[in-house]
C-alpha cells in the first residue's frame, strides 16, 4: 500500500531507509510505486541468481561469481542477489576484504559454506556484511582460528539455526545455552574426545530442556 509511505513525515521516511536492509528497502520502493519518495531512493539493483561464490581476486580482493553468469561488482551503485541454492565462500581470509570492492553488495541466501576457508572473526565480520537472513552456516574443510567460538558465530549471523562445523573447545556447550538460540539441528566433528565431551550431563539436559 504506497499511501502511507508517501505521507510519512520527512524525518521519519529518512529514519526508515536507515533501518531496513537492503532487501526490505527494494520491497518498500516497490510498494511505493513511480512516485517513490526522495528519502527511499536511489532505487536499488537486484537480481536472481541458482547459486553465487565469493572468490579471491588476487591478495586484497574477492570477486562474484555466479552460476548463471559472471557478475561485475560496483563500488558505488548497491547490488541485491537472491541466491536461490546459498553462497559459497571459497579460500577467502583476512586479506582479502582489504581493499573488496564487496562494500554494495548484499546477498540473500539461506545457506552460507566456507570452503577452505581461513576463519577468522574479520573474516566472520565482512561476510555477515554481504550475507543477509543466512540459515545454516557449514564451516566443513575450513581452518577456524582458536578465538572464533559459537559466540562470535551467532553474533555475527544471528538469524542462523543450523550450524555444521569441525571445531569444539572447553566451554562450547555453555555458549550454546547462553545464546538462548532455538538452533534445529548443531553439527559438530571434532578429533579431541576431551574439548568434545567437556561438560557434564547435567549441562547438556540443561541446554535442551532450555530450549
Amino acid at each position: 500500500m504506497p499511501y502511507p509511505i508517501l505521507t510519512l513525515p520527512y524525518p521519519f521516511a529518512k529514519r526508515l531507509r536507515q533501518l531496513l536492509n537492503p532487501f526490505e528497502l527494494k520491497e518498500l520502493q516497490r510498494a511505493a510505486g513511480s512516485c517513490v519518495r526522495n528519502e527511499l531512493k536511489p532505487i536499488v539493483k537486484s537480481c536472481n541468481m541458482t547459486a553465487v561464490r565469493i572468490i579471491p581476486k588476487g591478495k586484497n580482493d574477492c570477486i562474484l561469481k555466479c552460476v548463471d553468469n559472471d557478475m561485475t561488482i560496483s563500488k558505488v551503485n548497491q547490488l541485491l542477489v537472491n541466491s536461490l541454492l546459498g553462497l559459497w565462500c571459497v579460500f577467502l581470509n583476512n586479506s582479502n576484504f582489504e581493499n573488496a570492492t564487496t562494500t554494495q553488495l548484499s546477498i540473500r541466501a539461506v545457506t552460507i559454506a566456507f570452503y577452505s576457508c581461513h576463519i577468522t572473526k574479520t573474516v566472520l565480520r565482512n561476510v555477515s556484511k554481504i550475507a543477509i537472513g543466512a540459515r545454516r552456516l557449514d564451516f566443513r574443510s575450513s581452518f577456524i582460528d582458536k578465538d572464533v567460538t559459537f559466540a562470535t558465530i551467532i553474533a555475527a549471523f544471528p538469524t542462523v539455526n543450523c550450524m555444521t562445523i569441525e571445531k569444539a573447545y572447553s566451554g562450547w556447550l555453555h555458549d550454546l545455552k547462553d545464546a538462548k538460540k532455538d538452533f534445529r539441528e548443531v553439527d559438530i566433528t571434532h578429533d579431541n574426545f576431551d574439548e568434545l565431551f567437556s561438560f557434564k550431563p547435567a549441562d547438556l539436559y540443561d541446554y535442551i530442556t532450555v530450549r
